[in-house]
């Protein structure tokens, strides 16, 4: 037998706790998956996770697909993660196409599987549709979700919410910002989700820093003081960033399509002005910048956007290394930035790709890829009802995977099989099973 170590923070399960946990001044990171759209994806993915993993994320977080169209696949991937990958784990969780008892089965199966972490969300509008719309029997908004959570489950789960640095999407207007009033509204609201018991922020993506330094001080003015996690999101490819930020209406996206409308034919960028104006869902969106074009318009807050972006990305959008490279850099400077404003926190959306999120904190300093160590054999389980196990068999030793999945129903023995000898499960197979096993 090999006996496990001790450490003081061994029941620490919430991210926050884990984050407050953190030796001052130490940075921690954490990364964003999705569920795939195949099985052989799935595998695929969870090969990925386990090499992402073995640099020691704070956290991972799985999303909940557009109108709960992957809930059943989330929430297997939460249960594997926590208890095969070994990380701890935030699920996603939305009020879209959910009514409470969906919403209350989703919260107990993540809790009987020993995860406390849920990112609380209102959701986007189902496949089709423009607007959000309640459900008979659910939530309005997170704000509900979150007061639910807490009303029912007490303190067992942390609660992230999301933060929008330029305000949400669905107060941003058609020429790509949202007035002053509407992003005070939108901080006031995200104060009341956190005066309602969430514990953490993390933010939408976004590609100016200074517009996230600012968020970040007019949330701290107006009395939020839980911490604020910066989401990054490294440019992969040219229309992917083009796609990601239309959807999300970052600010950069409008300014850098007139900015390459432009410098191009009009004939070689329609199929990039559809793409954006659908992943919009605001027809008004292509309308507005035609008509700053043949106005010869400019949107005021264009000194404000980093200029480099549009430069940098233009002469090589069809080059996809140069255009990762570039994504690299930039999410690199965008970090150092972050970092040196005395923000120790990031969240990468990995987009289930691994090679940016890396190549970013590698630059950063904080992974090594030669330097990645274990205390023991196998990964520490994140399971909150099996963290202070403290004996595995020695055999199993270099199967860090599979002594989880194993053991998963083997009652929670705080010291796995070889435990209490009262429980009903204790001890070897009798003479008459094995020879009925044998015939069988």
């Amino acid at each position: 037998m090999q006996r496990v170590r001790s450490r003081e923070e061994v029941d620490k399960m919430k991210v926050i706790e884990k984050i407050q946990a953190a030796a001052e001044g130490q940075v921690v990171f954490s990364f964003e998956f999705f569920p795939p759209k195949t099985e052989d994806g799935v595998d695929n993915l969870f090969e990925r996770m386990d090499r992402m993993v073995a640099h020691s994320p704070t956290f991972c977080d799985i999303t909940w697909g557009a109108g709960g169209s992957t809930a059943d696949l989330t929430l297997d991937i939460a249960n594997r993660m926590q208890n095969m990958i070994c990380v701890e784990t935030m699920m996603h969780l939305t009020c879209t196409n959910m009514p409470l008892d969906k919403i209350d089965h989703a919260l107990q199966t993540i809790k009987s599987n020993g995860i406390q972490n849920v990112l609380a969300l209102r959701g986007d509008p189902p496949h089709g549709q423009d607007k959000f719309v309640q459900i008979q029997g659910g939530f309005a908004c997170a704000l509900d979700l979150v007061k639910h959570v807490r009303a029912t489950y007490g303190d067992y789960f942390g609660i992230t919410v999301a933060g929008y640095p330029e305000a949400h999407p669905d107060v941003i207007q058609s020429d790509g910002v949202a007035t002053l009033e509407a992003y005070q509204n939108d901080l006031a609201y995200l104060k009341r989700k956190v005066d309602a018991g969430a514990d953490l922020i993390v933010t939408q993506l976004f590609y100016d820093t200074d517009v996230f330094l600012k968020f970040v001080n007019d949330c701290r003015q107006i009395g939020i003081t839980c911490p604020i996690v910066p989401g990054i999101m490294p440019i992969n490819n040219y229309k992917g960033f083009l796609r990601m930020t239309g959807f999300c209406k970052t600010r950069v996206c409008y300014l850098l399509l007139i900015d390459l409308l432009r410098r191009e034919e009009e004939r070689n960028m329609k199929d990039l002005w559809q793409l954006t104006a659908t992943a919009c869902r605001k027809p008004q969106f292509y309308q507005k910048c035609v008509e700053v074009l043949n106005h010869g318009k400019e949107p005021l807050e264009v000194n404000e956007i980093p200029s480099e972006i549009m430069a940098a990305l233009e002469p090589i959008k069809d080059n996809e290394e140069a255009v990762k490279a570039y994504g690299i850099h930039l999410g690199t400077e965008m970090c150092k930035k972050i970092l040196a404003h005395g923000i120790k926190t990031l969240h990468l959306y990995t987009l289930n790709m691994e090679k940016s999120a890396l190549a970013i904190l590698m630059n950063l300093g904080l992974i090594e890829e030669a330097r990645i160590s274990r205390s023991l054999p196998w990964r520490r389980p994140t399971n909150v009802f099996r963290v202070k196990e403290d004996v595995r068999p020695i055999f199993w030793a270099n199967r860090p995977k599979s002594y989880i999945s194993r053991t998963i129903g083997w009652d929670q023995y705080p010291r796995g099989r070889w435990g209490d000898s009262c429980n009903p499960s204790y001890g070897a197979l009798a003479d008459y099973q094995v020879c009925r096993n044998s015939h069988t």
